[in-house]
């Protein structure tokens, strides 16, 4: 089936200054749903959610935060989800959307967390398995971010590229493939933003300023305990069965049915 949506680099200017971002855009009304992709990933994440007829009728937006998939590394060297949520909230200024959704995955849903404190609430929120604290970053961000710079974009990234590459899944072997596109430098200081906002509350505290919250999780990959349902208290939770962190891989037809059940409310 081909692909829908056009994919350009755009130049987004964001905070007095020009940034180029890589995104797949589709307008198809006032309503945009953005997603925004997780830690060395990119925005081929969500090319599942163009194809879906039951997000028909949303207008579209995936972007590569710098240093990810088709995006240049930032030239002020700039990383972490400040950066990133800053730059969400300057595509969402031009592409001038009547009303706005936000998708996040994993670190995605971190910086949709603190897009939402820059542009305020949007219509919905919805986090697949985002960071919220500092447990969350038990799969990868923190093993990254306790290394230093010169241990990472040696070793290290060698050891993760190996280690997801060689896995028997095809989740995280898809995952390699795009974390070896994105700028090493960036996904370390990416890491460290990532497990320091988890690790302050602060992640916590944005998502309960919201007034509409989904929470999609794989059944494979997370087992919700009372910890977990406190700090979701209020939100929809929703599980995607057979799937493991990546349900846009392991299981996108059920991922995006369940996106469309919560945008539509």
């Amino acid at each position: 089936m081909p692909l829908t949506g056009y994919s350009d680099v755009r130049a987004v200017r964001c905070v007095g200054r020009s940034v180029d971002i890589a995104m797949r855009h589709r307008d198809s009304g006032d309503h945009l749903v953005i997603f925004l992709h997780g830690l060395a990933c990119g925005k081929e994440s969500f090319d599942g959610a163009f194809d879906s007829p039951l997000l028909a009728r949303f207008s579209l937006c995936a972007i590569d935060f710098p240093g990810h998939g088709e995006s240049p590394r930032d030239p002020a060297g700039r990383s972490g989800l400040r950066s990133y949520a800053e730059i969400v909230a300057a595509v969402i200024d031009q592409l001038s959307p009547g009303t706005v959704s936000i998708v996040g995955h994993s670190m995605g849903g971190s910086v949709g967390l603190v897009a939402c404190e820059i542009i305020g609430p949007p219509i919905t929120y919805v986090s697949i398995e985002g960071n919220l604290t500092g447990a969350d970053c038990g799969l990868i961000s923190r093993g990254i971010a306790e290394q230093s710079n010169t241990e990472f974009l040696g070793a290290g990234l060698r050891a993760l590229l190996d280690r997801l590459s060689q896995s028997t899944a095809r989740d995280l072997r898809t995952w390699g493939r795009w974390c070896a596109r994105c700028d090493p430098q960036t996904i370390h200081s990416s890491a460290r933003s990532l497990v320091e906002w988890s690790d302050s509350g602060k992640l916590v505290a944005l998502l309960h300023t919201l007034p509409r919250v989904g929470f999609v999780y794989g059944t494979e990959s997370l087992t919700p305990d009372r910890q977990m349902c406190d700090v979701l208290a209020g939100a929809e939770i929703r599980p995607i069965p057979g799937s493991g962190h990546f349900p846009m891989i392991d299981a996108p037809s059920r991922l995006y049915r369940t996106l469309a059940q919560l945008l539509r409310g």
